[in-house]
């Protein structure tokens, strides 16, 4: 009897007898750690109390940073304010500058005619000055009674004259006179303008150094932010590990009292059960046979706690690891696919399309629709390549615009149902959507080519057997249109 029982139990698998003596080992091992049947708590209460022991202070460094950051955010705010404000005036202020400068060109360019006409006109009245003192010299008039007549007219230009040749003088010189007054009130425009321009400098320097100040105090404020945001992403990572410390405590409770109802799981005894649990992965993982590898299931292991073991996931795999549960685990696609795994066993345990796409998998592998291909981020270029068709382009979504731009020809747009109109909106020219309708119409090549010539049948999508239908060259022919 008894050496039939021993002949049976040699018989069973090296797997039920690994899993078995690692589990009478652990429960002797918990025995001693554990504690048998104290009564300090439920596991789930231990494992919070100690998650809840380490996470306050955390949470509680991680509120005071934040208290800090929110005024700081805020300040950093206005100054973003002030220095838009401040950019804004200061645009204002250099194109008033620019614009006054422009003025102040225009009005000199103005006073340079003025003083041109106003040369011109003086050399004409002394002129005619002279030509007077000439004549008053001829009948006998002095040279001084002649200087105190063009005296007196330059007094009083506008009263009645004697003779032509006084008049004309009385004419210049108001001329000149009106032009002078030009002057000066094209030099008074010049003045405030420049005026306006020290003004505008002056603002627009002080707007300067206070874009600079505010500038420097944002920089400080970014500096202190950044330091924050920092502690905070430190607290973040630190608050994470915590919650991976939680879901492998969690996991090694549940498998301690798989081993042993016995076990009563305590915040002191927790570490040393975590410890237990990682000398277990640790032994399945670098056990030489692979079935050895099923206990992990009962770990509730994850894929970073055996990430170290090189072809962990093909050794998973042929243990019967399937990729449900690979994914249970946060196996990534990439490593599932580099394991031998299929699309379609990826995509039956719940990995979304874009996943397969990122990790290499192609248009090819996956038995999905265009539209969840599209929908995945696979391209119209990479669909086309793979045999989909026009129409199932379209009815995945595609536009017209999109599948001209990728290289489907007017004729196939409008084959697929497409309208003339969402084809003259995606930029087809009005002569190839033309003559695309005329085809569809049932209208023949010879008929066509009464209004359109070969080379736009072409570029519509005809093809050469359209083209050419009788002609035993008619790639030939086509390809040298």
């Amino acid at each position: 009897m008894f050496r039939g029982c021993a002949l049976r139990f040699t018989g069973l698998s090296r797997s039920l007898r690994l899993q078995a003596s690692c589990r009478l080992i652990c429960a002797r091992r918990f025995a001693a750690v554990s504690g048998f049947g104290s009564e300090d708590g439920s596991a789930c209460s231990a494992v919070e109390e100690l998650l809840q022991h380490e996470l306050q202070p955390l949470l509680q460094r991680r509120s005071n940073v934040q208290a800090h950051l929110e005024p700081l955010l805020r300040e950093l705010c206005n100054l973003d304010g002030v220095v838009s404000d401040c950019e804004k005036r200061l645009a204002a202020a250099e194109e008033q500058v620019r614009a006054r400068q422009g003025d102040v060109s225009s009005y000199d360019e103005h006073i340079g005619d003025l003083l041109r006409r106003l040369q011109e006109k003086e050399t004409r009245r002394t002129a005619k000055g002279d030509e007077y003192r000439y004549y008053a010299k001829a009948v006998g008039i002095d040279e001084a009674a002649a200087d105190n007549v063009l005296k007196h007219i330059c007094k009083h230009p506008a009263e009645p004259q004697k003779g032509p040749l006084l008049t004309e003088f009385a004419d210049l010189h108001q001329q000149c006179v009106d032009i002078q007054h030009q002057i000066a009130g094209a030099e008074a425009c010049v003045l405030k303008a420049k005026a306006v321009i020290t003004e505008k400098r002056s603002e627009a320097d002080d707007l300067s150094l206070k874009r600079q100040h505010t500038n420097a105090q944002k920089a400080e404020l970014e500096k202190q932010v950044q330091e924050l945001q920092g502690a905070l992403d430190r607290i973040a990572d630190a608050v994470a590990r915590r919650d991976l410390d939680a879901q492998r405590m969690r996991a090694a409770v549940a498998w301690a009292e798989r081993i042993s109802p016995f076990l009563r799981p305590t915040t002191e005894n927790l570490p040393m059960l975590l410890l237990h649990r990682h000398h277990a992965i640790q032994s399945a993982c670098l056990s030489a046979e692979d079935f050895g590898l099923s206990v992990l299931r009962e770990l509730a292991c994850t894929a970073d706690e055996v990430a170290e073991f090189p072809n962990i996931t093909k050794r998973l795999r042929a243990c019967g690891f399937s990729a449900a549960d690979l994914r249970v685990m946060h196996f990534p696609v990439s490593q599932l696919k580099s394991a031998g795994y299929q699309a379609g066993e990826l995509l039956k345990a719940g990995f979304a399309a874009a996943e397969l796409k990122d990790a290499g998998f192609k248009v090819g592998d996956l038995a999905l629709t265009a539209s969840e291909l599209r929908r995945a981020g696979f391209s119209l270029q990479e669909l086309l390549a793979n045999g989909f068709s026009v129409e199932q382009l379209k009815l995945a979504g595609s536009t017209a615009g999109e599948l001209r731009e990728v290289g489907i020809s007017a004729v196939d747009l409008i084959s697929v149902g497409f309208s003339e109109e969402e084809l003259l909106d995606a930029g087809v020219e009005v002569d190839l959507v033309s003559a695309a309708f005329g085809k569809s119409c049932g209208l023949t090549v010879a008929e066509l080519l009464h209004d359109f010539s070969l080379s736009q049948l072409k570029r519509a999508g005809f093809s050469a057997t359209d083209l050419f239908p009788e002609s035993k060259l008619a790639s030939i022919r086509y390809a040298m249109i």
